[in-house]
């Protein structure tokens, strides 16, 4: 890749652009209810590895695409499993986006949906980063999520206890 300082600008600026566009339909919904920076940042560490891999798999198509103009093209092991590995991490990134919007709009179940998303982006992406650098990115931006999920939700008050002094 040529311009890969560029391109990699490039995805960071959509990635905030995809941020701002999705919180601001977060924190306009009339049951929003948490943290808006803690919305901002779990929404952010979801959204970068989401729209790089979709910039991956749109780079690995028009790479192959190119291949078969040029009569190239060979289906391996190697390109099925940088497609299906983008497949799966675009499936959890975008569920885990699904899950934040859940959680902001007051339902605390979507809480443990959120964990199981990122501990499966972690389980799949770690073993890769001996093989690739770039295969840390989603764990780090999974330890992100869970970083900002523990102050996402505004705590209530607990009433006191109920006992009666005997």
């Amino acid at each position: 890749m040529e311009n890969k300082p560029l391109t990699d600008a490039l995805m960071l600026a959509v990635s905030l652009l995809g941020t701002v566009l999705f919180c601001r339909f977060l924190y306009r919904h009339p049951h929003f209810a948490g943290r808006k920076a803690a919305f901002f940042g779990m929404v952010f560490f979801a959204m970068n590895p989401f729209i790089n891999l979709w910039a991956h798999e749109f780079a690995i198509g028009m790479a192959a695409f190119s291949r078969w103009q040029r009569g190239l093209f060979v289906y391996d092991f190697r390109f099925y499993s940088l497609m299906l590995l983008g497949a799966v991490f675009i499936g959890l990134g975008g569920y885990l986006l699904a899950r934040i919007g859940e959680l902001s709009r007051g339902n605390a179940a979507a809480r443990r949906g959120i964990v199981r998303a990122c501990a499966l982006q972690i389980l799949l992406s770690l073993p890769l980063f001996p093989l690739n650098p770039i295969g840390l990115m989603p764990v780090l931006a999974s330890l992100g999520v869970l970083a900002a999920l523990f102050f996402a939700t505004r705590r209530t008050a607990r009433p006191a206890s109920a006992t009666v002094a005997a």
